[in-house]
């Protein structure tokens, strides 16, 4: 019997998405970039570009290459200001799959990252108790039906949660809706 149900977003509503830029150092030599996350930062991807599993994703142009990542993300589960990396864990609800897809070009990076669409997630949030160690995970991305990136989150230059304590040092990260 076939059904009609399909898996829906695991966060109802996002405040902000913030990423780094550069964060892995194999990715920084695949695109032979000298920059790193220190120099990069970090930017917002808009949250109205997050799609659900097995939701389709929309080019927006025919003749400009898409670059695209698997990422590791989390989910903020209770207000952050100033926290430091050491307790950055208790405020982390859960982590998930996300993809980070991207427009080749000179545009701002937060525009090429934002279009409807750019931010596939989930199908799951694992809980921060249950998911063990975030700095060690395997990711892989699988193109059809070739791996065609895979690293580890012990290659990032900044981890979860030096992550966490940088960006609340800057803005106030806040509780989502589930």
């Amino acid at each position: 019997m076939l059904s009609n149900r399909r898996q829906r977003l695991p966060v109802l509503q996002l405040s902000k998405i913030v990423a780094a830029a550069e964060n892995y150092k194999l990715h920084q030599q695949e695109m032979r970039i000298d920059s790193t996350v220190e120099e990069l930062f970090f930017f917002l991807k808009a949250p109205s570009s997050i799609i659900g599993p097995n939701e389709m994703v929309r080019l927006p142009f025919q003749n400009r290459p898409i670059h695209h990542e698997a990422e590791l993300a989390y989910v903020v589960g209770k207000t952050a200001k100033n926290v430091p990396a050491s307790e950055a864990s208790q405020y982390i609800f859960g982590y998930l799959a996300l993809m980070d897809i991207t427009v080749q070009g000179k545009e701002e990076r937060s525009y090429r990252k934002s279009f409807d669409t750019f931010t596939p997630i989930g199908p799951w949030i694992v809980t921060s108790d249950e998911f063990g160690n975030p700095n060690d995970v395997q990711i892989r991305l699988w193109t059809n039906v070739i791996i065609s990136k895979s690293s580890n989150t012990s290659n990032m230059v900044y981890d979860c949660y030096r992550f966490l304590e940088v960006v609340s040092s800057a803005m106030t990260l806040i509780q989502e809706t589930f």
